[in-house]
C-alpha cells in the first residue's frame, strides 16, 4: 500500500545579487524564486517546534506592556493609538514576529504636508520587496502572480523621503530594520536560517507518523478459508480489507482469504511485525538543533526535558539570562530604530518609554510559608481545634532567622 509522505519544500538560503550585478528586474528578488519569505512563513505554520520557540519569544520579548511617565500625556496618547485602529503594543507585536521569522521588518509612516498627525503601520514582509536601487519598496498583494497583475504594485520610498500615496493625499515612507548578513546589501537574513533543514524534519517526521497512522496495514496473520471466489469478489475483498485494516485502532487483525475447491485445507500464517520509521532520535536531534540555532532554552519553550518542565528554578534561571542577552538584543535591534524615527518626526519625548518584564514564573514557591502563618492558624488549616486563650497559637510557626529563603 502507498503511503503518502508530507512534502515541505525546504528552500535554500538566498543568494543576493550584488549591486554591480545587470538585472532586469524592478525589484531586488529575495531567493531563487523571489519567494524566500513565503516559503520561511510556511516552515513556521509546519513546524512545531519552531513554531513553538518563536511564540515564546515574542511573548517574552514584548513583556507585559509599555511603562512610561504617566504625566506624558502626549506619549500616552500615541500609544494608545499608533493609528487608528492599532495601539502601539499591537504593532510592535508584529515588529518582533517579523523579525524573529524572517530577519527583517517594515513598518509605513503616514502623516500630511503640516504634520498634524503621524501614523505608524505594520506590513508584512511578504508582500514586500526592495526595488531595484534599493531607495524604495514595491508592495504586492501575491508575488506569485507579480508578472500577470502587475497593476496592484504600489511603490513607497524608504525613510527619510516621503511621497504622495497612490490612493490619498497624504505623505506615506517606509521604514525597513534587517538583521544583519555579511554579503547581504538588501535584506536580512533570521538568526535560525541555519535550522531551516531540522524545522522542516520536524514538520516531517510529524506528518509521517500521522499518515503511517492513517495507511498502515499491520494484520496479526493470515487465515485461508477453501471457497470460491469471482474477480469481483476479490475486488470487493481488497476494499473491505483496506477499509478494515487501515486506520486508527484497526491494526493487529485477522484477515482471512478464500481459496478455491479443491486447495488445501485452513492454514494460519503468523505475520511478525517491525515497527520501522518512528523518526524519534531524529525528531529529537531536529529540535534540538532548533534550540541551538534560535540560541533560545528548552525550558523557556515548552519543550524542556522530561522531568524539567516542573522545575521552576530553572525557568526563572534561563528567564533572567535570555532577558539579559537575547531578548535585550532584540529589543535592541528592533525598538531603538522606531523610536529614533518616532523621536524625530513627532514632539513626544520618549526617553522614559520602556517594556515591563515579568518572569514566566513569581517566588512564591520560594518563600517560606511558615514564616508568616501562626501556629494557631496552622492547626485551623488542618482541622484541629485551636485555643484561643493559648499564646504560643499567636507564635509563628517559624521563628525569623531560620532559613528564609527555601532554594529549590
Amino acid at each position: 500500500m502507498e503511503i503518502e509522505v508530507y512534502n515541505l519544500a525546504i528552500p535554500d538560503i538566498p543568494r543576493e545579487k550584488t549591486i554591480v550585478d545587470f538585472t532586469a528586474d524592478k525589484f531586488q528578488i529575495f531567493g531563487s524564486d523571489n519567494l524566500f519569505p513565503q516559503q520561511l512563513a510556511e516552515i513556521t505554520r509546519t513546524s512545531t517546534a519552531h513554531r513553538a520557540i518563536l511564540k515564546y519569544k515574542q511573548i517574552f520579548t514584548i513583556g507585559e506592556g509599555f511603562n512610561f511617565d504617566e504625566n506624558n500625556k502626549p506619549l500616552e496618547e500615541f500609544i494608545n493609538h499608533a493609528n487608528e485602529a492599532e495601539t502601539l503594543r499591537n504593532v510592535y507585536k508584529k515588529i518582533i514576529q517579523d523579525w524573529l521569522i524572517f530577519g527583517n521588518y517594515f513598518v509605513e509612516f503616514v502623516t500630511d504636508k503640516k504634520n498634524s498627525f503621524f501614523n505608524v503601520f505594520h506590513k508584512d514582509v511578504t508582500k514586500i520587496r526592495l526595488n531595484k536601487d534599493g531607495d524604495g519598496v514595491i508592495i504586492h498583494p501575491d508575488w506569485r502572480q507579480y508578472q500577470s497583475r502587475k497593476s496592484l504594485a504600489k511603490e513607497i520610498p524608504l525613510y527619510p523621503e516621503f511621497e504622495k500615496g497612490k490612493d490619498d493625499s497624504n505623505l506615506h515612507s517606509i521604514l525597513h530594520v534587517k538583521n544583519y548578513e555579511p554579503e547581504y546589501s538588501f535584506y536580512g537574513l533570521p538568526d535560525w536560517v541555519a535550522a531551516m533543514d531540522a524545522a522542516g524534519i520536524v514538520s516531517k517526521t510529524n506528518k509521517w507518523n500521522l499518515s503511517r497512522l492513517d495507511n498502515s496495514f499491520q494484520p496479526s496473520g493470515i487465515m485461508e478459508l477453501t471457497g470460491d471466489a469471482d474477480n469481483e469478489e476479490i475486488k470487493k475483498g481488497k476494499k473491505e480489507i483496506q477499509r478494515q485494516f487501515t486506520g486508527e485502532g484497526k491494526n493487529s487483525k485477522l484477515i482471512v482469504v478464500t481459496k478455491e475447491q479443491g486447495a488445501e485445507g485452513i492454514k494460519y500464517t503468523p505475520l511478525t511485525q517491525t515497527q520501522t520509521g518512528d523518526w524519534i532520535e531524529l525528531h529529537k536531534m531536529a529540535t534540538d538543533e532548533l534550540v541551538m540555532a534560535h540560541n533560545w532554552f528548552r525550558s523557556l519553550s515548552g519543550i524542556g526535558e522530561a522531568g524539567q518542565l516542573g522545575n521552576t528554578q530553572q525557568i526563572r534561571n534561563e528567564y533572567e539570562i535570555a532577558k539579559a542577552t537575547i531578548i535585550a538584543d532584540i529589543r535592541e535591534s528592533t525598538l531603538e530604530p522606531l523610536l529614533n524615527v518616532l523621536s524625530a518626526k513627532i514632539k513626544i519625548d520618549f526617553s522614559t518609554l520602556e517594556i515591563i518584564n515579568l518572569s514566566p514564573v513569581n517566588v512564591i514557591d520560594l518563600l517560606d510559608t511558615n514564616l508568616f502563618i501562626t501556629k494557631g492558624e496552622g492547626r485551623q488549616i488542618l482541622g484541629y481545634p485551636v485555643d484561643e486563650n493559648n499564646p504560643i497559637m499567636q507564635e509563628f510557626i517559624k521563628k525569623e532567622g531560620s532559613a528564609n529563603i527555601k532554594i529549590v
